[in-house]
């Protein structure tokens, strides 16, 4: 399983940058965290909320949103998947390269990776 961003718009961009700056070791449970509480943290004082989430230095995350490098790096992931797929929402899902949207329930994920002989959890 690869997990990759495809930031949508300016919040889930600077998102990406910011949770880009969590250690290796709790970036996964930060992503799954930034997930869980989006509907807070999309909107005003977005960045206050994440460096709350991400458990980061107020001052790091402003300087990392104010940084258009590291903008281009967050969104470079997305650019370079756009130029061989149309994906059209999030999440998507490329099983043996074929394309699932995000109407992929969570039986029908199940039941690919059952013919697929391919592990679900």
């Amino acid at each position: 399983f690869i997990f990759r961003h495809f930031p949508i718009d300016h919040y889930s961009l600077k998102a990406t940058a910011i949770v880009n700056q969590v250690p290796l070791p709790k970036r996964l449970a930060t992503i799954d965290r930034i997930f869980a509480e989006q509907k807070d943290w999309m909107g005003e004082q977005a960045i206050e909320k994440l460096a709350h989430i991400c458990n980061l230095p107020m001052d790091k995350c402003q300087k990392v949103v104010s940084d258009q490098e590291i903008l281009n790096q967050a969104l470079l992931p997305r650019l370079e998947v756009e130029k061989i797929a149309s994906i059209e929402g999030t999440p998507t899902f490329f099983i043996d390269d074929k394309m699932y949207s995000m109407t992929l329930t969570l039986a029908e994920f199940d039941k690919i990776m059952e013919q697929k002989k391919l592990p679900s959890q």
